[in-house]
């Protein structure tokens, strides 16, 4: 199952965690709209949706639940799930190449960002629940009481990266469903330095900030934002391709897509 789930996560459409959510870094070529700080942020928001829809959502602020241990480890549908699904494949292939592996991680964090379905501090809590919860299971059946395959952290090892994998999909697939258009997230600010502490402690400044799917997407439902989001992990994908083997005897044919576009080869 977890071969499944990684062939059609990545067929055209990521072990280290999940890069730092930085909004400010200097390499971050998107920006987001930040309103205000709560509770004008989401003042502000719902007179905005009563401008424009007349409707206020009482959880406006609000995207998916955040997702608790016992949910991940213990609760009656994930012991159910466990049992009924696939068991994951023990099959032995070569290694990734380490900056493929971590493109095909990068592009789906990326794409689900740029979504703005949920925050993605809350994002890579319930990733990392997910993956706490999970990979006992997945390493007991691959491993099947031998003496260790599977290769914890270790992005290039197949066996792991159908895990990661796996865990990050499971994340995407529960965090996409009924994502509002307007929800609160923790934004890394400043990271600075206590002169005081002579260890040279770091303190992280974090601030709450109100975010909005960006409207001319027109992204309202869950299946049109998980077809945008397999989109986009698509055209990430191409392009990583694109840019490997654009001068070689391998380049791909000129493909122009967008987000909202059907392809069109050249």
């Amino acid at each position: 199952m977890m071969n499944n789930c990684l062939l059609s996560c990545h067929a055209l459409d990521l072990s280290s965690p999940p890069p730092n959510h930085n909004k400010h870094n200097k390499h971050n070529n998107r920006r987001r709209t930040l309103l205000l700080q709560p509770p004008k942020a989401a003042a502000v928001a719902s007179a905005m949706m009563l401008t424009q829809t007349g409707v206020v959502n009482a959880n406006v602020a609000n995207a998916a639940e955040p997702m608790s241990a016992k949910e991940a480890e213990s609760s009656l549908q994930s012991q159910f799930y466990r049992r009924t699904r696939p068991p994951p494949s023990r099959l032995l292939r070569p290694n990734l190449a380490q900056p493929f592996a971590v493109m095909l991680m990068r592009s789906s964090y990326n794409a689900m960002d740029q979504l703005d379905c949920v925050a993605m501090d809350q994002f890579q809590r319930d990733f990392f629940l997910i993956r706490q919860a999970e990979y006992q299971y997945y390493v007991d059946h691959v491993n099947n009481g031998g003496a260790g395959l599977v290769q914890q952290g270790q992005l290039t090892d197949a066996l792991y990266f159908d895990f990661i994998s796996f865990a990050q999909y499971s994340t995407i697939n529960r965090d996409i469903v009924d994502a509002p258009e307007f929800f609160q997230e923790q934004q890394l600010m400043s990271i600075v330095t206590d002169a005081d502490d002579d260890e040279g402690a770091v303190k992280e400044e974090w601030k709450s900030v109100v975010i909005r799917r960006d409207p001319s997407l027109q992204l309202r439902t869950t299946d049109q934002l998980a077809a945008a989001h397999s989109r986009m992990v698509g055209l990430a994908i191409l392009e990583y391709m694109k840019d490997l083997y654009g001068n070689t005897t391998s380049a791909l044919p000129d493909i122009n897509i967008t987000v909202g576009d059907k392809s069109n080869s050249k």
